[in-house]
């Protein structure tokens, strides 16, 4: 049982998580090559006058399965140590 069934809390401005209009904008940002979390934010802030964080920004990304700036990175060093071994 949630303590908050409604869903509501202090972040009133920022889009649900089931917001397919949000989803469909990060997946813009993300297929034209802005996967920086901070950029994200701030592009959403700016051009659609969307309050989000860059943690919900990454959280987003890794709901929608999308890799952000930092998670490639880290994924390519995986990668390569593993191809070394």
């Amino acid at each position: 049982m949630s303590n908050n069934p409604t869903g509501i809390n202090g972040h009133k401005d920022c889009p649900p998580k089931a917001d397919a209009q949000i989803e469909a904008l990060i997946r813009n940002y993300h297929r034209n090559g802005v996967t920086n979390r901070a950029s994200v934010s701030r592009l959403l802030r700016v051009e659609h006058n969307v309050k989000m964080g860059e943690a919900t920004v990454a959280r987003r990304f890794k709901a929608f399965g999308l890799v952000c700036h930092a998670n490639k990175t880290t994924q390519q060093r995986t990668k390569v140590k593993d191809e070394e071994e």
